[in-house]
């Protein structure tokens, strides 16, 4: 009887010993039919807080320069105003757009800008155009850190590409100012 069991025994080791080169080998064949994850290389890092900030000045430069165009009678100024809302639109949407492509959520003020109703007064023209120019200056350093921080290719060309209008605008009302 001793006999019978140890061919079984054998037998049995043999199988097991088989089964396990069977399975090592199908493991292998599974591993090079299944598609390796390979660490997906993000999008370089993005500094959202410039971002944000960066939203939220243009909110205000737009409501400034709508306030301040109500209350200017020059044709010159009117039409710079008109400009530079025109211009802070568009980088906004451009802005918006940048973000949704590369998945960032840019969130809704949690405070309502500042009221700026109380500048309608007839002697805050001049302080309100020095408030839109130092905030546009800021705009432009924040683009230009947004610039140099991100390595981001979208976020590197909006941000040249919004700095030379923003810069463009400031200068023209430094003009302004100026006369």
């Amino acid at each position: 009887m001793k006999k019978f069991n140890i061919p079984r025994f054998i037998f049995f080791l043999v199988l097991v010993n088989g089964l396990i080169i069977s399975c090592v080998n199908r493991q292998k064949e599974c591993n090079d039919v299944i598609p390796k994850m390979e660490s997906v290389k993000s999008d370089p890092t993005i500094v959202f807080n410039l971002i944000d900030c960066l939203h939220e000045s243009n909110k205000k430069v737009i409501s400034l320069a709508s306030i301040t165009f109500q209350q200017n009678k020059n044709k010159k100024t009117l039409q710079l105003l008109l400009d530079i809302k025109k211009d802070q639109q568009k980088i906004d949407s451009d802005l918006k757009k940048l973000t949704e492509k590369n998945l960032i959520i840019i969130p809704k003020l949690d405070s309502p800008l500042p009221n700026l109703d109380s500048l309608k007064a007839k002697k805050s023209y001049s302080y309100l155009l020095k408030t839109l120019q130092s905030e546009i200056k800021n705009q432009i350093i924040i683009l230009d850190n947004l610039e140099k921080s991100s390595e981001n290719v979208g976020f590197k060309t909006f941000s040249k590409r919004s700095k030379t209008i923003l810069l463009t605008n400031k200068k023209e009302l430094e003009k302004t100012l100026n006369t």
